[in-house]
């Protein structure tokens, strides 16, 4: 049998302003369910990103665009011209993660997107961003975001609801 989809390109999102996103999250986070300092390391800014040490940059951008790939330290100092000490070193400074650190937080903080956004399975959210076993990907959703996907996905989808009622 082979595996789901490991790319994002077919994942359908419902539509979703950013507006509505953050305060989808700032109601998971005042409910006490996350782990803020996690999110915080979790995120670059615009402005950060453009404060990096070129080399760093370039790497972020590669991690972020390649979530649901697998790739050694080796590859990513091999494409800026550095060693992997180096590179570990430099990216560590310039993230405060290291980049298997700041990698699983980035697929951490995509699957919430798509939990959020999508009715996929958190089976297909699991390929999707780039997990191999569904039961770590819940242990690291959950060390991230202080709820297992399900919750999660159920917080976020009442918030909404209560939203819509408050409105109409």
């Amino acid at each position: 049998m082979l595996p789901p989809p490991r790319h994002q390109a077919a994942v359908p999102a419902r539509a979703c302003s950013p507006a509505t996103m953050v305060q989808r999250l700032r109601t998971v986070l005042a409910g006490g369910a996350a782990n803020v300092q996690a999110q915080e390391d979790a995120r670059l800014s615009v402005l950060e990103e453009a404060a990096m040490e070129p080399r760093i940059a370039k790497v972020v951008q590669f991690v972020q665009a390649n979530l649901d790939r697998r790739f050694r330290l080796s590859e990513l100092a091999a494409s800026v011209g550095v060693s992997e000490s180096r590179l570990w070193r430099l990216f560590r400074e310039q993230t405060g993660a290291s980049p298997g650190k700041y990698l699983t937080q980035q697929r951490i903080q995509t699957a919430g997107k798509l939990l959020d956004t999508t009715s996929l399975s958190v089976k297909q959210i699991t390929y999707a961003v780039g997990f191999d076993d569904e039961s770590h990907f819940i242990r690291a959703f959950k060390r991230i975001w202080g709820l297992t996907p399900g919750e999660f996905r159920r917080r976020t989808a009442q918030a909404e609801s209560d939203k819509e009622s408050a409105r109409g």
